[in-house]
Parts: structure tokens; C-alpha cells; sequence
């Protein structure tokens, strides 16, 4: 909180407003399904482990989860500016990119997840120093990513993005071998290397799939993004609640509708800037 309050102080004199005078119209239709289909799925994946999947509130959740994401679809191919335009799917590069993002989103959101608490509950960092220790996935990215586009135009796409993958694979792979008594030291090097395989994923398959001028690849981008980490969240919480001797942060559940949402709240914001 004080280092989003020092951020936003000094953004405000340096950021002027701005507006997208040629913005299509928001898509409200499906914005709203999305929000009820992605939420009631979300609900239903999560408590479906505690209050079994026969139960009425969860059949009920994950019935309307399909039939409001059926009608969601049948919107979107109606609607002449579509939060998502599912006509972009036909490019074939278009949903390879997407769905490398995809795949790499969902690594990173659950990493990340997992490892501040891993940090707080198994090691007994505090809160500030769990967001610290997981520092270097951001870092890695940040330092890669305005350098990661030059290899990509120079040695190609899907290079640039296999390797990104590849890298971010070892990188998860050496955090697969670390224990309650694994030193910092020992830990930092490989969020480190994740991360910059992320960011060359990241930064190669978003230019590619999403050019510059396309309003609708960059609201789907955004939405993508958002529902990744509602996804990971979810499938998080679907996988501890198998294993009886592992507690979750139910406050945590709590949030995520409340990212579906944002998801599609930032999707509106970011073409209309």
C-alpha cells in the first residue's frame, strides 16, 4: 500500500489524461456474461471439494457457468465490436500466440502465488518480505522485456518464443527441488531465470499475435490476462483441496470473482485511453 501510494503521488504530474476518440463502443452484453460465466465457474471449481460436486449449489454454479459461457459466445458472434472477437481465432497465428501466453500467464500467476505464501507459511518470512523474495520473477521481466523484441524480429517468432519456454521451464523445474530448509540464496537465481523466460515469451507472442493498431486484440489481451489469474487461482485451490492436510486462504477465494471482474473492467479502460 505506502509503495502504491508513493507511485500514484508522483504519476499524477508526469501522466497526462488521454482518450481514444476512435474507441469502439463498449461491449456491456459481454462484459456482463463474462463476468457471470467466468465468476459461477470459478465458485464452482473452488467449492466444489468442500461441498461436493453433487451439491445443489455447485451443480447449480457450474450448469449456469456453461449455459451463460454458450450465450456469452453466441453475443460475441453477433456483436459488430466484440470484447472478444472470436473471428481472430481463424488466424492461426493469432491463437498460437494466445495460447502460449495463455500457457505461460497460468505459470506465472501460479508461481508467484505459490511461492509468497510458501515464503510467509513454510519459511515464516513476513508479508513484506515474501513480496520482496519474490522480487526476481519481476525483475527478470522487467529488465528482459525491453530487449526481447529485438531477437524476435531479427531471429524470428517462434525461435525467440520456443526459447522463452524452454527457459522458463528449467526455471520451473529447479523450483520443483526446493524444500522448508532451502536457503534464499539458494532460491532468488532460479524466479530469476523463470522470469526472464517469461518476459521472452511474453513480449515475443503479444507483438506477434497482437499488432499495434488492433483494439481488439488488446482488449482480448488485457481479458486474457486477467482471467489467467482467476483460472490459476482456482485450479489452486481445486488441486490443495484434494490433499485434506492442506489449508487454504479462503480470503483469497473470496477474490476471485472480483478478478473476472477487474479482467473486464480493464479490458474497457485499456482501448478507451
Amino acid at each position: 500500500m505506502p509503495i502504491g501510494v508513493v507511485l500514484l503521488l508522483a504519476a499524477l504530474p508526469t501522466l497526462s489524461e488521454s482518450r481514444n476518440l476512435a474507441a469502439p463502443a463498449i461491449d456491456v452484453p459481454g462484459t456482463v456474461l463474462s463476468i457471470l460465466g467466468v465468476g459461477a465457474l470459478t465458485y464452482g471449481l473452488i467449492e466444489g471439494g468442500s461441498q461436493g460436486w453433487t451439491s445443489g449449489p455447485i451443480l447449480t454454479s457450474l450448469v449456469a457457468a456453461a449455459v451463460i459461457l454458450v450465450v456469452f459466445v453466441a453475443v460475441e458472434q453477433r456483436n459488430p465490436t466484440p470484447m472478444m472477437p472470436l473471428r481472430m481465432f481463424r488466424n492461426s497465428l493469432f491463437a498460437v500466440s494466445n495460447a502460449a501466453m495463455v500457457m505461460v500467464g497460468f505459470s506465472l500467476m501460479g508461481s508467484v502465488f505459490f511461492f509468497s505464501q510458501f515464503f510467509v507459511i513454510v519459511q515464516g518470512a513476513s508479508v513484506l518480505d515474501s513480496g520482496l523474495e519474490t522480487l526476481p520473477i519481476s525483475l527478470g521481466m522487467a529488465i528482459v522485456s525491453p530487449f526481447a523484441g529485438r531477437p524476435a524480429a531479427r531471429y524470428g517468432f517462434r525461435i525467440v518464443v520456443t526459447a522463452g519456454m524452454a527457459l522458463a521451464g528449467v526455471g520451473l523445474l529447479t523450483l520443483g527441488f526446493v524444500h522448508a530448509d532451502t536457503g534464499y540464496g539458494n532460491v532468488w537465481w532460479r524466479l530469476a531465470i523463470t522470469g526472464t523466460g517469461f518476459a521472452l515469451v511474453h513480449v515475443a507472442a503479444d507483438r506477434r499475435g497482437h499488432p499495434v493498431g488492433q483494439p481488439a486484440g488488446g482488449r482480448s489481451r488485457v481479458g486474457y490476462q486477467q482471467w489467467e489469474g482467476t483460472a490459476t487461482v482456482a485450479v489452486r485451490d481445486l488441486l490443495a483441496r484434494a490433499d485434506p492436510a492442506v489449508e487454504t486462504d479462503r480470503g483469497e477465494d473470496r477474490n476471485t470473482v472480483d478478478r473476472a471482474a477487474a479482467g473486464a473492467g480493464e479490458a474497457w479502460l485499456r482501448d478507451r485511453a
